[in-house]
């Protein structure tokens, strides 16, 4: 006998709807997220930390030498700066003009020289090196005010000290300049060798003038405009190409200048008979100015045609 088939309940069994089980699932994230925003917000940080440091742009260098002395040499063309503590010394012999700078209160081995000379055997460079005959020699070569210079170091047999010797030839000239080796001097020593400086002359020239029927011998001065410095020569050359056939030349240093001429027997003279206005004019009577007129030198050229021939002011 057949059995009925069993009947299979088919009606859905109970359960969370699908839509709300979303809408939960979005509200928990959005929490989720929101305590995340929350913490890191307030997280103190712990991470490594970029120190950013400003750095204020240095527009001016400090010059150790900007309160030393100044010492210039005009016969023999240049200058050089040294401690204000220091004492200068100088002497001459038939060969040499010696500077000395010596520390106050020391003898004169504590002390740094310059020497010029006449370099009548006109050695080269490498020649003066190779007259060093000492033992532990060394050689370097750089440059003084753009020309070819020696930095030699040797063994002093006579005091048994280790000594630098500087060389350098200008105008048919050698100038040296020694120092003993220590820790003290030569960082002193460097700093003068940096200060040392070749002057670059310029040239006034012009024809001499006097009213009267010849002209005397003159002293002719320029006064720099600016530092009131003054250079003057009784120096007259006697050359036809000169107006009157008399002349001059005088050396001074690149600057602004007025120009005069005196008689030799005025002693160092202030004033005289300027390169003025009224000599430009035609030195005629209708010519009421005679302000004078700054001559200016550039350094290794002549200014010429410079005439002090003012007599009448």
């Amino acid at each position: 006998m057949e059995q009925a088939p069993q009947q299979i309940n088919s009606s859905p069994k109970p359960g969370i709807n699908p839509g709300i089980a979303w809408a939960i699932i979005g509200i928990l994230f959005g929490l989720i997220l929101g305590a995340s925003i929350m913490w890191l917000l307030q997280k103190p940080e712990t991470g490594p930390i970029v120190r950013v440091q400003v750095v204020r742009k240095q527009t001016e260098v400090e010059d150790e030498t900007g309160t030393w002395k100044t010492y210039r040499n005009e016969e023999y063309g240049f200058e050089v700066k040294y401690p204000e503590n220091f004492n200068k010394n100088e002497y001459n012999t038939i060969a040499w003009q010696f500077i000395q700078f010596i520390k106050k209160g020391t003898n004169i081995y504590y002390g740094y020289e310059i020497m010029v000379a006449k370099d009548r055997d006109k050695l080269s460079l490498h020649e003066c090196a190779d007259a060093l005959t000492s033992q532990g020699k060394k050689i370097n070569y750089f440059t003084i005010s753009g020309l070819p210079a020696q930095k030699i170091t040797y063994d002093d047999p006579v005091y048994n000290k280790k000594i630098t010797l500087i060389i350098v030839k200008k105008d048919n000239r050698m100038y040296q300049m020694t120092d003993e080796i220590t820790s003290e001097k030569t960082e002193i020593f460097n700093q003068i060798l940096q200060t040392f400086k070749f002057l670059d002359y310029g040239y006034i020239e012009g024809p001499l003038s006097y009213p009267s029927s010849g002209i005397p011998d003159l002293v002719i001065c320029a006064r720099n405009i600016d530092t009131n410095e003054k250079y003057c020569t009784q120096e007259n050359i006697n050359d036809d190409r000169y107006r009157y056939g008399k002349g001059f030349e005088l050396r001074v240093l690149p600057g602004t200048y007025y120009v005069f001429a005196n008689l030799t027997k005025v002693k160092n003279p202030d004033t005289g008979a300027y390169y003025s206005q009224f000599v430009e004019c035609g030195l005629k009577a209708e010519c009421e100015d005679h302000s004078p007129i700054p001559v200016i030198v550039l350094e290794n050229q002549i200014t010429g045609n410079i005439k002090p021939w003012d007599w009448y002011e």
